[in-house]
Order: structure tokens, then sequence, then C-alpha cells
């Protein structure tokens, strides 16, 4: 299912066969000619793959690409005379005459390596990812790009994939619809609005998929579907890549409550219903790139659960549903994931919080954050846009 135009999308070496097969219901789908087969991708994959180094420890990945019909080969070591049998053997084409490429980029720096390096992490997509955001070149930044956390993985009833990210970091500014990246690869988009193509760069964005209220009963969210320009980016973030559910830790400090560095595969939500004060939960937030952030560090805290009637930054109410935890965070860290490291439970996403600037300080007496429930989010959502919606809680999502 490729999301563009919400049409199912079938890539056929027989483009003719498969107009005629589906009748009156071609009209309804995207009949987009390869140059080969599936099975002659999953031939040339085989055959790239029994002469390419293998066992244990060989780093040595290859799989089909069926957007681009070549074959991928990774190596992720860094022994140069192992690269060069690599390249060696992979050679450039395989079976059917099916381009090959080679990545041997290798890892990160060992200093870099911190939770699948959030600040430039490679697929499977998780929680506490940092995300850029292409700000609207009409509006007065000028072109320049925000900064903000990827939250949750979500699939609506549609069976579309979403990141849930901050509203406040998509809602405008300007009329055209924000495009986020990581580590310079498309990530997700915000929807376009009903009428306009998804592939436009000018369209409005479809306000019905994010909002952003900190007050009252509290909503700042927004449901951003994989971008598909080029190719399916969800495939490449999701599909095929093991687990879907994803939070990643990176422990910093100050943290008030312990903090364990791994990453975490979210198994279900606790609704606010079920979230109890004095509870704690862990959050992980990727901002350090603003100015008067200079000395704060971005990464993993946990601490405690203060309240869950907040009807804003400051003042907790009878019909508030924002989340005041003691942790410390700062501007980049919004969208953020709240989730629990003993259960794996998703709880929101970081919504804000009283002003503070430069290195956290745990003796401040507003030095916490107000997380957005999420499912308060996703059944306000729903509402708006007449579908259900789930986090992401199997490998297959």
């Amino acid at each position: 299912m490729d999301q563009r135009e919400g049409k199912l999308t079938f890539r056929t070496s027989r483009p003719d066969v498969a107009t005629r097969a589906l009748g009156a219901a071609a009209a309804e789908a995207r009949i987009v000619p390869s140059r080969h087969t599936a099975a002659e991708l999953a031939a040339a994959r085989t055959a790239v793959a029994k002469r390419l180094p293998a066992g244990p420890g060989a780093g040595v990945g290859v799989w089909a690409d069926p957007a681009t019909e070549t074959i991928k080969v990774t190596y992720r070591g860094t022994d140069d005379g192992v690269e060069a049998r690599v390249r060696r053997s992979a050679g450039t084409v395989a079976d059917a005459g099916v381009p090959v490429t080679v990545d041997a980029s290798g890892p990160s720096p060992k200093a870099d390596q911190r939770s699948c390096q959030l600040l430039n992490c490679g697929p499977t997509v998780r929680g506490g990812m940092r995300m850029h955001i292409r700000r609207d070149p009409d509006h007065q930044q000028n072109g320049r790009r925000g900064s903000c956390t990827v939250g949750f993985t979500v699939r609506g009833s549609d069976g579309w994939a979403y990141l849930l990210a901050a509203g406040h970091r998509v809602e405008g500014p300007g009329p055209k619809r924000q495009y986020a990246y990581h580590a310079g690869l498309p990530l997700a988009w915000e929807k376009a609005a009903p009428g306009y193509d998804e592939h436009d760069q000018n369209a409005p964005p479809d306000a019905a998929y994010f909002m952003n209220e900190p007050g009252g009963t509290f909503h700042d969210y927004a449901l951003m579907p994989f971008q598909t320009d080029g190719m399916n980016w969800s495939g490449y973030w999701l599909n095929g890549r093991g687990g879907n559910n994803l939070v990643g830790a990176s422990c910093t400090t100050p943290s008030s409550r312990p903090c364990s560095g791994d990453t975490y595969a979210i198994s279900g939500v606790r609704t606010r219903e079920q979230i109890v004060p004095g509870t704690v939960a862990c959050a992980t937030g990727t901002g350090t790139i603003y100015p008067d952030s200079a000395g704060y560090q971005w990464g993993s805290r946990c601490g405690e659960i203060k309240a869950k009637n907040m009807e804003d930054y400051f003042l907790q109410g009878n019909s508030g549903h924002g989340v005041k935890v003691d942790i410390c965070s700062r501007k980049g860290d919004s969208g953020g994931p709240l989730f629990s490291q003993l259960d794996s439970k998703a709880y929101g996403v970081l919504s804000g919080g009283p002003p503070r600037s430069e290195p956290c300080d745990p003796a401040h007496p507003q030095e916490y954050s107000v997380y957005t429930s999420l499912s308060h989010d996703l059944q306000e959502a729903a509402r708006r846009t007449n579908k259900s919606y789930n986090v992401i809680t199997t490998a297959n999502g």
C-alpha cells in the first residue's frame, strides 16, 4: 500500500495484464510499470547473498529494494579487507541485469553510539529520534528548519502509518504544510488538505490531523503520514525492519529517578484514567540546537508523575488533561515520548512547560514538563478525522 493519494499501488512488469485483471477497479488503483518482476528481484537477491561473506560477525546484509529495483548490500564493519571482499563479491549487477549497490559506510564513531544515535538513526524509526521540520519558505523564518522529537508510531483504521508528534511544532507558520526529516532523509509530512495532491509542496495541511490547544482539556498533537516522494518512506522506516514500536532511551543527567539506556518495544498505552500520580515515567528529548538551551544535555530522564489534570502549563483543574512530570525539558524536546521503562507502556508526548533555558536545575520550582495524554489525543484525532488510531505494538504493525 503506497500512501500516494490513498490508492493501492501495484508495481508490475505487465501493466496491461494488471489493468485488465482489475477491470473497473483499476480507476481506484495506481499501476507502476517495473523493469523487473518480483521473481527476478528475489532470484537476484539470492544470487548476490550466496557470494557474500556470511556468518556471525560478518556484518553483511543484503535485500531487494522494490522501490528502486536494486539489490542493496550493506557492510557495517570496519575491516578494510572485508569491505574490499564485500565489494568484489557483490559486483555491480546481478541476475537479469538487476543493479547492485554497496553501502560500506560502517558504524558511527563509538563516542556517538547512544541508543541508535538518536540524532542520526537508521531504520527502524523510534520514539526519541530527532526530527527536523522544514518551515514554510513564505514565513518570516525564510525556510529555516526547526527541531523537535519523534513521539510514537501510530496506525490508522485506513491502514496508513503515522508519526505522532507535537501539534505546535507543525501548526503553521504559514499556509503550506510542513515536511519532517531525520538525518537528511525524508521522514513524514503533514497530510495535505482534502482535494489537494499529496505531493504538492504548496498544498495546505489538513487541519483535522493536528491540534494545538495546551489549555482547557489540553491537546497538542500531530499525526503525520510518512512521505512518499520518490519512494514509500514508510517502507524504509517501518516494513520488514523488525519491531515497528520502538522508543529509544539514552540516559543523561540530572534525572530525579533511575534511568536505563535501552530500546523499548511499546506494549500498549496507559490511558489517562490509568495514569496514577506518584508513578515513575521516563522521557526522551533531542533538544539542544537552540541558543538559549546552551549547556542543556539531550537524552532520557526519568521522574515522577505529579498530576494528570493540568489545564495549562501552570494550573491544575477539574477538567484539565495535561500530565505534569518532574522531568526538565527544553526547546527541541517537543513531541518526545513519555513512557514506562518497567512495563513499556506509552503515556503521552511532550507539549511544554514553564519557560526555562540553559542547563537543568532540579531545585527550581518550575523545572517540570507537561505532556499530553496519548489516549486522550488519539480519541480526539478519531473524532476529528472519522478514523480510529492505535499505537503500533507489534513487529508487523
